[in-house]
């Protein structure tokens, strides 16, 4: 197991959305800050998390958050985007000491489908690759499901 995971006092959670519509209005979320500059991220209010951008090679930018005791504002932003199913990858370490961190989804009635991978950089190969890519299918993910990566480094490589 991973020492820093298992000691780490806060909340960490990358989740990368789908496009949402920005004239979509969603109540009692708050918006995110990129820098200093604050977003009306889908007309909210008030945020803790900030944003980040992942970058690909020449591809767009995708959102990422990132945020210090943010669990309620994570669950929030993540039912906001009314998927009709949530994928959860996450690695051994992060399930081992915060596997419940996301069960709040599960209480929507959305179901919710999890994926664990080995740590560190085990888990990046074309078998855990494909075995993603089987999942994803086998959970019956489409266009409207949320992908949620739940953990840091190697897994976010995935």
């Amino acid at each position: 197991a991973d020492p820093e995971v298992a000691a780490a006092p806060r909340d960490l959670v990358r989740a990368v959305e789908p496009l949402v519509d920005p004239e979509a209005v969603v109540s009692g979320v708050p918006p995110v800050v990129d820098g200093a500059m604050e977003l009306d991220f889908l007309n909210m209010t008030e945020s803790t998390m900030v944003l980040d951008h992942l970058k690909f090679a020449d591809r767009k930018p995708i959102p990422a958050y990132t945020g210090v005791d943010v669990q309620e504002e994570v669950i929030a932003r993540l039912l906001a985007l009314n998927p009709d199913r949530f994928l959860v990858v996450t690695d051994e370490a992060v399930e081992k000491h915060h596997a419940s961190y996301l069960d709040a989804l599960g209480s929507t009635g959305i179901p919710v489908h999890r994926i664990v991978l080995p740590c560190g950089d085990q888990c990046k190969s074309m078998r855990h690759l494909q075995r993603l890519i089987d999942w994803s299918f086998e959970s019956g993910g489409t266009r409207s499901s949320v992908v949620v990566g739940f953990g840091g480094g190697a897994l976010m490589n995935v």
